[in-house]
């Protein structure tokens, strides 16, 4: 069965021959099948960059940091007495609403009455 990293692995195979229609088709549909994996988007941004489309290059790459940013932010929050913790939480609330981690992040502030 293709599952994401099948996807992911032919959009690079297909990015070191050049092929950047192909690698972008392979990435869109790593990213249908996991949408909170930032080197899916990273990868597909290096695509448009290649095609000289750096609008759309800087949007992936752009979605790329807030999925690091929520994935550290959510590791972090696991330890309440971490100098970043407040700056963690800070970053949760930020992202609630965002769709691949929403649930993961509201139960999260209910924990610590944020909500």
């Amino acid at each position: 069965m293709k599952n994401d990293t099948f996807y992911n692995a032919e959009g690079l195979r297909y990015f070191k021959q050049k092929q950047y229609d192909l690698a972008i088709e392979n990435f869109n549909k790593a990213i249908d099948l996991k949408n909170d994996n930032a080197d899916y988007y990273r990868n597909r941004g290096y695509c448009y960059y290649e095609m000289k489309q750096p609008e759309a290059g800087d949007k992936d790459f752009n979605e790329a940091s807030v999925i690091d940013e929520i994935k550290r932010a959510l590791i972090g929050i696991e330890d309440r007495f971490c100098s970043n913790f407040s700056h963690y939480l800070s970053v949760l609330i930020k992202h609630k609403n965002d769709s691949r981690f929403a649930n993961k992040i509201q139960s999260i502030l209910k924990i610590y009455y944020c909500e």
